[in-house]
């Protein structure tokens, strides 16, 4: 699945990811339970924060050529940002 999704970021609607997962011959009512219960969410919100965490530390302005801070209201601010869904 991962190599599906990684070729085709650009369609990820719901219904590309059922073709995904028929494509693979998942187990498509357990797939369609667990997309709608969003079992995984709060694993996938936590990845997405250490994401965010990671990013910061690893752009910490360090030398001149740090371009991913900001100084913005007084201080500096990281613009590395991923987005939760």
């Amino acid at each position: 699945m991962h190599d599906l999704l990684f070729q085709n970021q650009t369609h990820l609607k719901l219904k590309d990811l059922h073709h995904y997962a028929e494509k693979l011959e998942l187990d498509l009512v357990r797939f369609d339970f667990e997309l709608s219960d969003q079992v995984y969410r709060q694993r996938v919100n936590e990845h997405v924060d250490s994401g965010n965490a990671a990013a910061c530390a690893a752009c910490r302005p360090s030398s001149s050529t740090a371009r991913s801070w900001m100084f913005r209201s007084g201080s500096i601010t990281c613009t590395t940002r991923f987005t939760r869904s």
